[in-house]
């Protein structure tokens, strides 16, 4: 896949555009209730002035318990997404997520990004009834590089310790969420998520800001909301 633009600055806001190349692939398999999945990809090409090397993985073990009540399928995944240690060798190895859907994989909470990242994470579908499903999720979120920005679902830098002093501890998050197909094309979804801060929202550096390329403020609190959703196809 090919991503590029030379009439935009790049998220770091340094003006020149990006020609990004990507090349990956996934495996999903199954033995009876037991499944596996594997993802991964490589980037090249140009980024600004620096040239693009990066890379993300996504590993995952399910099971989906028949026998049980509810049925509930369990997944555990561990996702990564390669950051830069060094904004000034001419490398950028920040991979870039082409099409966000940060908010798909790494939690509802909208916290981050496809990009410097680490996710290990437990999902826990529930079938209530055969139009009714409960799903779990609880991540533990980390940055790759802490010297490289926390950049949010949609590719911006919203936090950033060039100096890697915060650490990359960004925290816990906890997603519930009811599911409710009303007929073949309506459905109604309410959910709940709660964000436990990490240490690495109490630096100082990181509340104080601004620094590198990141504007940064933050005041190391936890975070919850709540939300309604319906959906209706004509």
């Amino acid at each position: 896949m090919t991503e590029e633009d030379d009439r935009v600055q790049t998220f770091a806001g340094v003006p020149g555009g990006f020609d990004v190349h990507t090349i990956g692939g996934r495996v999903l398999k199954n033995e009876g209730d037991l499944w596996f999945e594997v993802e991964g990809g490589y980037q090249f090409g140009s980024f600004s002035t620096s040239r693009q090397s990066a890379g993300f993985a996504t590993v995952g073990l399910g099971h989906r318990f028949e026998r049980l009540p509810l049925k509930p399928t369990t997944w555990l995944f561990y996702d990564w997404a390669s950051g830069d240690d060094d904004l000034n060798d001419g490398v950028h190895g920040t991979f870039y997520q082409l099409e966000p859907r940060g908010h798909y994989y790494l939690g509802y909470a909208d916290l981050t990004g496809r990009q410097n990242i680490q996710d290990l994470n437990l999902q826990t579908s529930l079938a209530v009834t055969d139009d009714m499903d409960f799903r779990i999720h609880f991540h533990n979120f980390w940055l790759a590089n802490r010297r490289d920005a926390l950049y949010t679902n949609g590719g911006g830098a919203a936090f950033q310790d060039p100096t890697g002093s915060a650490g990359n501890e960004i925290g816990h998050e906890l997603d519930l969420q009811l599911r409710w197909a009303i007929s073949p094309r309506a459905h109604f979804l309410v959910g709940y998520s709660y964000l436990w801060a990490g240490d690495y929202f109490d630096s100082p550096v990181i509340q104080g800001g601004p620094a590198g390329i990141a504007p940064n403020g933050a005041n190391g609190n936890d975070g919850e909301f709540t939300y309604i959703q319906t959906t209706v196809r004509f």
